[in-house]
């Protein structure tokens, strides 16, 4: 995937995914057999049991439940929650131009582990927005790839 630059400053840091290359699927393309639960903000419902065709609306709901080693699969959206992640995972994005993960107020949109408990994250094509400090890192591994981290503050 190509990326587009975007002016480097304190509204737009860093590089956007071009929209026009984003994948038409409605979920980014994962290995065949793993263990995933899929998130839209449009039409999912926390009820329901997270499958492609019956996704999850919230992706604190879906981490919840995810396995270990497994997969949160986002549909295009924006998702407005702060996300608390205590167990190895890959969370994952159909396209970072198309999905915003937006923290309500001065918390970190994300929160990964907790310093006594080792873990892997990986986070591909969602882009990070709020007034918060971004992400808190206790765990031992994680990256971030194919994502966006843009209007945030640290007050």
């Amino acid at each position: 995937m190509d990326y587009v630059a975007t002016p480097v400053g304190a509204k737009l840091p860093g590089c956007t995914p071009a929209p026009a290359q984003c994948p038409a699927t409605t979920f980014a393309h994962l290995p065949a057999g793993a263990a995933v639960v899929y998130v839209s903000s449009a039409g999912g419902n926390d009820s329901f049991d997270g499958t492609a065709d019956k996704p999850m609306r919230t992706i604190l709901a879906a981490l919840a439940v995810a396995k270990a080693g497994g997969y949160v699969a986002l549909a295009a959206g924006e998702y407005n929650e702060a996300l608390i992640v205590k167990s190895s995972i890959s969370l994952v994005g159909v396209c970072a131009a198309k999905v915003s993960v937006v923290a309500p107020g001065a918390t970190p949109c994300l929160a990964v582990g907790e310093n006594s408990k080792p873990m892997n994250l990986v986070v591909s094509g969602v882009t990070f927005k709020g007034d918060g400090p971004g992400i808190w890192a206790g765990a031992q591994r994680w990256q971030v790839l194919r994502s966006d981290i843009r209007q945030l503050s640290y007050k």
